[in-house]
């Protein structure tokens, strides 16, 4: 870069309106020309005497009026979006949150309900099961003549083989599940 393009980039350098590229060229040539940078520094001292020293009179009003003519009036037409938002937005937001809130709602009382009838059905085997215990005849079946019922389960736990459909033998003697 040179000291002319270094020193008509002075200004746009020192209010950081260069792009980068252009910024790191002239503060690499700042660094090695005393002359550019000398000129860096009057133009530094020269910006901050005129924007601060210097007294500061404000625009007579009939500039202020010609100006505010020239600026083009804002429309007073608004977009449907500008119009409903205020009442759109709150709206939006309370049916987001209550989409999210419902589902943990109704897990939380299924599922508590579900473990209220686990519970239910607990205590219920429960009793039945010291119900039976504290009876004179816990499992005892009263059958009658010569009919016997065999336990659905022999004492390993196993199921017992199917009975046999009880019938008279010709000798009068009945069959089935007491042979």
């Amino acid at each position: 870069m040179t000291c002319e393009d270094a020193r008509a980039q002075l200004l746009d350098y020192q209010r950081g309106r260069l792009a980068l590229p252009a910024e790191s060229e002239v503060r690499a040539h700042l660094d090695g020309c005393a002359d550019c940078t000398r000129d860096d520094a009057l133009e530094h001292e020269l910006t901050r005497a005129l924007e601060q020293r210097l007294p500061l009179h404000p625009a007579p009003i009939a500039l202020k009026r010609r100006l505010a003519a020239q600026w083009p009036t804002p429309s007073t037409q608004r977009s449907w979006w500008r119009r409903w938002r205020p009442v759109l937005m709150p709206a939006l937001a309370f049916a987001a949150l209550l989409m999210l809130v419902t589902p943990v709602l109704y897990y939380e009382r299924t599922a508590s309900r579900m473990a209220g009838e686990r519970a239910g059905l607990v205590a219920e085997a429960v009793n039945d099961h010291l119900r039976v215990l504290a009876s004179q005849h816990p499992l005892d079946i009263e059958s009658g003549d010569v009919h016997q019922v065999k336990p659905w389960f022999d004492c390993r736990g196993r199921p017992a083989r199917r009975p046999r459909p009880a019938r008279p033998r010709s000798s009068g003697r009945w069959t089935g599940a007491s042979t």
